[in-house]
Formats: C-alpha cells, sequence, structure tokens
C-alpha cells in the first residue's frame, strides 16, 4: 500500500467518524427533545387532572399562556440534563448507531 492509498483512507476514516460526531450530537438533541415533549404533555395533564379533581372544571381564559409556560418550564429542565430519561434513550439508540455503523463498515 502506498502513501495516497494510505491517506485516502485516512481522510475517509476521518469523514466517517465526522459524520458519526455529527449524528450522535443530533441523535442527543432529538433524545432531549422528545423527554421536554413528555414532560410538557404530562404537566399539562396533570394540571388538567387536579383541576377535575378540585371541581375547578371551568374556561381557561390564559389557558394557551398556561400551555406555553409548561413547555418554556419542561424545556429549560431538559436543557440542565432534564430527569435522565433522554440519556437512557440516548445511550441504546447511540448504540444501534454504533452496530449499524460498523455492520456498514464490515460489508
Amino acid at each position: 500500500m502506498n502513501k495516497i492509498d494510505t491517506t485516502m483512507q485516512s481522510i475517509s476514516l476521518l469523514q466517517e467518524t465526522g459524520h458519526r460526531t455529527e449524528q450522535k450530537k443530533q441523535l442527543e438533541e432529538a433524545c432531549r427533545q422528545f423527554e421536554g415533549i413528555l414532560l410538557g404533555q404530562l404537566w399539562k395533564n396533570m394540571l388538567h387532572d387536579a383541576e377535575e379533581v378540585a371541581g375547578k372544571k371551568q374556561k381557561r381564559t390564559f389557558g394557551p399562556l398556561e400551555d406555553l409556560s409548561v413547555e418554556m418550564s419542561a424545556e429549560a429542565l431538559t436543557k440542565q440534563n432534564g430527569v435522565g430519561l433522554w440519556r437512557v434513550l440516548y445511550d441504546q439508540l447511540s448504540a444501534s448507531l454504533d452496530t449499524n455503523s460498523s455492520d456498514n463498515e464490515s460489508a
């Protein structure tokens, strides 16, 4: 193997590694967003159920604003590492991403 072939293989490997790194960053962001959406929905449902239990089921004048504040809170919590669900998802999915990458390289 000459130097040109070795250099081309090194460049190819660097490009694949960079691509995998970018995929992992995108995967982490998607997992964090999923956790934020899930937490937001849980909190909204809890607020709704609490109103029903309290017997205060009435028109929500500030409903959209309340929903927005819940969504923003969930997003802020997730950006601060959340409750850990995103990490579990990320670990599981990134392992399969690595497995798929190694399968493609061996083929």
